[in-house]
């Protein structure tokens, strides 16, 4: 590798041994971050930019990280590139470093990396996290921290993302009360609580295509199975009141989850 590239320090010094897997998700969280940035604003370069380590050095764990573009671009414009890149993802995760604080662009998988960058210190009684960039320019070489934190930083970002987390789970999630609630695809057959049965059922107030049922309590599920298993009417006739929670996937209906049946009917079919 030529000593001319710039490249990146991830610097991490704590009182107790990191777990192996907390070290190791520090970097495959920043190698993460960095593909998802080619992709976004550079695709044309996406593939052939990656990190690699070049050196880790005795002591605390110094780790350096090389990226390298293939084909190489003008030398600039790889110092731009990255530099612009640090900047963005250590701008997300400073912004849990307070109480409240929130990247409203952030998705689930990007918070999943600001835990990942956190978690080692945040086990660690009194450590420290620093990364930092050091460029080469017109033939100089100049060490730029992009960021540093301790552990009480740490662990105050781990709580504000998990909370974080737990919100974008509640804003997925939508409540619609006394639908109704046919089935395309019955099973009689009993399924786990709170997970995917094999069944499909269509509320058309919601959408016109069959989604997966869930049963989200031992009382609903009996009360539709208790319907289900009987013979004396065509499955396909009943339609079910019901409370549901719709789990969205890219802000579309994926699964409803019944938590409360009010009611089953039996509908009549129209005369041909």
């Amino acid at each position: 590798m030529d000593d001319d590239r710039s490249y990146f320090i991830l610097t991490l010094d704590t009182q107790q041994p990191v777990e192996l897997a907390d070290f190791i998700g520090q970097l495959t969280s920043l190698g993460r971050q960095f593909d998802r940035y080619m992709a976004m604003n550079h695709p044309d370069l996406a593939s052939e930019a990656k990190f690699y380590v070049r050196e880790v050095r005795k002591g605390s764990f110094i780790v350096e990280i090389l990226p390298v573009f293939l084909p190489l671009v003008e030398h600039i414009g790889h110092v731009n590139i990255l530099d612009q890149f640090v900047s963005n993802w250590t701008g997300r995760i400073k912004k849990y470093f307070e109480k409240g604080g929130r990247d409203p662009t952030a998705s689930k998988s990007d918070l999943n990396d600001v835990l990942k960058t956190t978690r080692a210190l945040a086990r660690d009684p009194k450590g420290t996290v620093k990364l930092d960039f050091v460029a080469h320019e017109d033939g100089k070489r100049e060490t730029r921290t992009i960021i540093a934190f301790h552990t009480p930083e740490a662990r105050l970002a781990e709580r504000e993302v998990e909370d974080h987390l737990l919100e974008l789970d509640a804003q997925a999630a939508a409540e619609h009360d006394r639908v109704s609630m046919i089935f395309s695809r019955p099973d009689s057959q009993d399924a786990k609580i709170g997970q995917r049965s094999g069944e499909r059922v269509v509320i058309e107030s919601i959408s016109p295509k069959p989604r997966p049922l869930i049963y989200a309590s031992e009382l609903a599920e009996q009360r539709i199975k208790s319907e289900l298993r009987g013979t004396h009417i065509n499955l396909f006739n009943l339609v079910f009141i019901v409370d549901v929670n719709v789990e969205l996937k890219n802000d579309k209906p994926w699964a409803y989850r019944v938590t409360h049946v009010h009611q089953v009917i039996e509908d009549e079919p129209e005369d041909e």
